[in-house]
């Protein structure tokens, strides 16, 4: 269960448009005509109530453009808050000597960890 804090911070990120219910809500302030598409799962995430794994978003139009995308371009799955308008944060984890061995996928609203990659530098 989400605490009051918690559900405050999503509330409010609602009312501001950052959060939104459906793909089809979500609206590039580039291309406002252009649908939102599917761009990739999240590495290792949980899976959402239909069985698939999380997923991030891009405007169709700014993916045909190519990288980098615009942070009002892209958006991202949170069992917590819906789809959230922007980027996660990924936060690396070092190993004793230093390297990055790991970097985790959290929801900068609700802070819950999305996901996570292994093995990124050696």
């Amino acid at each position: 269960m989400l605490d009051e804090e918690i559900r405050d911070k999503i509330r409010k990120a609602r009312e501001e448009g950052k959060v939104v219910d459906s793909i089809e809500d979500l609206k590039c302030l580039k291309h406002p005509d252009s649908p939102f598409v599917v761009h990739r799962g999240i590495p290792n995430s949980e899976t959402s109530p239909g069985g698939l794994s999380l997923s991030t978003y891009v405007c169709e139009t700014c993916r045909k453009e190519g990288e980098p995308y615009p942070s009002d371009s892209i958006a991202y799955d949170c069992p917590n808050c819906g789809i959230v308008m922007g980027d996660y944060f990924k936060f690396p984890v070092h190993s004793p000597e230093g390297e990055i061995y790991e970097e985790r996928f959290v929801c900068r609203i609700c802070e819950k960890e999305l996901g996570y990659n292994i093995g990124l530098h050696k």
